[in-house]
């Protein structure tokens, strides 16, 4: 997943990106919402379109809150991971002693 910005999603150079990942066939989703200042609603939503688009790395294009972004989607979505993997472990561990 690649986290940039409006004004960034409409480069030259991000389409010529985006163009050569497709072409060694590597599928890539564009979350293009961070805004200024970083809402915290941009990590959360980053977070989830790269967890429905089941992105294995995040990217970040631009400035700061772009890099926020990605840094802070990627944790964000890591720590999900790890407490669905919990999750299961502990219905394993549930279900072998019960």
């Amino acid at each position: 997943m690649i986290v940039t910005d409006e004004r960034l999603k409409t480069t030259k150079e991000l389409a010529e990106l985006l163009d050569g990942l497709s072409k060694i066939g590597v599928e890539a989703h564009v979350f293009s919402a961070v805004e200024p200042e970083l809402p915290v609603r941009c990590i959360h939503d980053a977070a989830a379109e790269g967890a429905a688009f089941k992105a294995d790395h995040v990217i970040a294009i631009g400035g700061g809150s772009c890099l926020d972004a990605a840094k802070l989607a990627a944790l964000q979505a890591s720590l999900h991971a790890a407490e669905e993997q919990w999750i299961e472990l502990e219905m394993l561990r549930a279900e072998l002693e019960g």
